[in-house]
Formats: structure tokens, C-alpha cells, sequence
């Protein structure tokens, strides 16, 4: 009993297409690093977008926390900031922050601004001369 053994066949249009992927060694390495930069910047930017929305959201909350616990009987305009204050610093909001705090007998206001560069995640340089502000105004009940 013999066993023979053959050579595989390749055909002319294999051969073809391996010669010609041979030319094309890189692309994908340089086809990455055109397009990763571009996928990285969108990621970065959408971060910081992401961060810009938070310390927004954040700053109309700290006013209107800090303006309830302002109408309760009894409370004083440091124990208001100190809250404005205490729930920025949650989110790292603590550069530059500026925390008014306005009450008038019937009504407590209290106005938050916070500067958008000495308080960003990423590139401040996109975000210089900008300024998050939101104010609250709450009545006391008689």
C-alpha cells in the first residue's frame, strides 16, 4: 500500500493577491495615525463638554441647596456659603469661586460664579475668559 503525496495547487489568482498586499504593507499603521488623532480629540473634547455641563448643572444646584438651607429661621449668610461652598467643592469646583449671598428679611438670594478655566479637566486655553453663573432666589414664608 503507497500513499502518494501531491503538492498543494495554487492558483495564478491567489498568487496575484498576495502579491499585491505585499505592496501594501503600512496602510493600516498609517491609515491609525491619521485617524486616532481625530478619534482621541473627539474623545477629549466630548470630556471636557462633559465636565462643562456638570459644573453648570452643579452651580444651579449649590444656589438653590445653599438659598434653602438660607430661609430656614435662625440661618446666617456664612452657614449659606459655607453650603454653596461645600457642594462645589464636590465636583473640584474650588478655584476663583465667588459665592454671594443677599438677604433682604423676606427673600435670600445667593448668586455663584465660577471661572470655567482655573476649574476645567482638560485645555483650559479653549476655555479662557469663560465664567459659569446661576443665582437662586428663594422667599421665606411668614
Amino acid at each position: 500500500m503507497q500513499r502518494c503525496f501531491s503538492k498543494p495547487v495554487i492558483s495564478n489568482s491567489v498568487r496575484g493577491r498576495r502579491r499585491a498586499n505585499t505592496h501594501r504593507r503600512g496602510t493600516l499603521t498609517v491609515e491609525f495615525a491619521l485617524v486616532s488623532g481625530i478619534i482621541l480629540t473627539l474623545f477629549f473634547a466630548g470630556l471636557e463638554m462633559t465636565s462643562l455641563n456638570l459644573m453648570r448643572h452643579s452651580a444651579g444646584n449649590a444656589t438653590y441647596e445653599a438659598a434653602r438651607k438660607g430661609i430656614v429661621p435662625g440661618a446666617t449668610a456664612a452657614e449659606v456659603e459655607a453650603e454653596a461652598r461645600r457642594l462645589l467643592d464636590l465636583i473640584g469646583a474650588s478655584n476663583s469661586v465667588n459665592v454671594t449671598v443677599q438677604d433682604d428679611g423676606n427673600r435670600v438670594t445667593v448668586s455663584v460664579s465660577i471661572p470655567v478655566d482655573q476649574n476645567s479637566w482638560g485645555l483650559s486655553r479653549f476655555s479662557s475668559g469663560m465664567t459659569i453663573a446661576k443665582s437662586c432666589t428663594l422667599s421665606r414664608s411668614l
